[in-house]
């Protein structure tokens, strides 16, 4: 005697059946999660400018220190609340790494921009470039 779910599982199969399918869904989500963590703490070439024209390159930038730098670097002098930094988020700078077309993204504070293979955010303070990987020569007339 088998009971059929509406929507769940497929007809004559066992729930044994519909346990694998759901070990497998949870496996994938899970290994899709470990990916995109990994991805935030890989390292980044980043080209720092700041206010004053100077530049530096930093090559031991996570995307989340890469986030905090940039935070740091919006001023909150200008009477704005302390939340406003919050409002440029990893999910900006991951949307950074697969965009080929040209985008402008403006966040209270910064703008994020992209232009194939560079990426920056750009604050009042500082402005972040992002190299990718073998794009080394592009940085000639960067500096």
């Amino acid at each position: 005697n088998t009971r059929e779910h509406s929507g769940f599982g497929r007809a004559g199969t066992s729930s044994g059946d519909d346990s694998d399918d759901d070990e497998s869904r949870e496996t994938y989500l899970a290994s899709q999660l470990m990916q995109r963590a990994t991805k935030d703490h890989d390292p980044l070439l980043v080209l720092v400018f700041t206010k004053d024209m100077q530049s530096y390159m930093r090559t031991d930038m996570t995307r989340f220190d890469l986030l905090a730098e940039c935070r740091k670097s919006i001023p909150l002098s200008d009477g704005l609340a302390e939340g406003v930094a919050a409002s440029l988020q990893l999910r900006d700078i991951r949307a950074l790494q697969g965009i080929t077309e040209p985008a402008l993204l403006v966040r209270r504070g910064a703008v994020v921009l992209s232009l194939d293979p560079l990426n920056a955010i750009i604050t009042a303070e500082k402005a972040f470039v992002m190299v990718p990987d073998g794009a080394d020569d592009l940085l000639g007339p960067l500096l």
